[in-house]
């Protein structure tokens, strides 16, 4: 039941945003309320206009101009859905979209950014010899560290480390133990402090 409500509410989604499309590129909508713009038009029919905005965006980019069957991605977050949209290429849609059905959200936009990067985002990094390639979200991150103070550094790294600190124990924390006295026992074969010692016998 889970599963069909979840894909009630993604092609319910889709719908809206492919017929919204249809509307304002045919120019269909005018006449039908006192609105003056597209905008004000969807506010009238009830519509929250940035979501509207955003279900037109990926029914126009995956439905219309790339023919992508609704219920393969119903299930997609329009977030995700809309993350992926500059990514989209005739040659690799298919794929993106067997990620977006296959994977987690998180792990299907990991996977997508990694092996379709945008221009933008392919870049030289340098590596130091033997080092192996770093993610591009770890460089992402790496390069954010430039620009940060010093303090900020500090309190990034402190969280960083947080987890390795939390499993050692602190020592204040351990309990008392109780400390035992020395005992010596008495060593006939030691000389006392005011004897001399005696001398050595290399006779069998």
């Amino acid at each position: 039941m889970l599963h069909a409500n979840r894909m009630r509410i993604g092609l319910s989604r889709l719908s809206i945003g492919f017929h919204l499309a249809q509307l304002k590129d045919s120019g269909a909508w005018r006449g039908r309320s006192g609105s003056m713009s597209f905008h004000r038009f969807m506010i009238e029919e009830g519509l929250e206009p940035k979501s509207a905005v955003q279900y037109m965006a990926v029914a126009r980019a995956y439905l219309i101009e790339h023919n992508i069957e609704p219920r393969s991605i119903a299930m997609a977050s329009m977030r995700l859905l809309t993350a992926c949209i500059p990514r989209l290429t005739l040659e690799n849609v298919r794929e993106i979209v067997d990620l977006l059905g296959s994977l987690p959200a998180a792990e299907a936009r990991h996977a997508i950014e990694e092996r379709f990067p945008l221009a933008g985002e392919v870049g030289e990094v340098s590596q130091s010899p033997g080092r192996p390639p770093l993610s591009r979200s770890a460089n992402r991150i790496l390069g954010e560290l430039d620009g940060m103070s010093f303090d900020e550094r500090r309190e990034l790294y402190r969280v960083l480390h947080l987890g390795a600190a939390a499993a050692a124990p602190n020592p204040s924390d351990l309990p008392a133990q109780p400390v035992q006295p020395l005992l010596m026992a008495s060593d006939r074969s030691a000389p006392a402090a005011n004897e001399p010692p005696q001398p050595l016998s290399l006779s069998a």
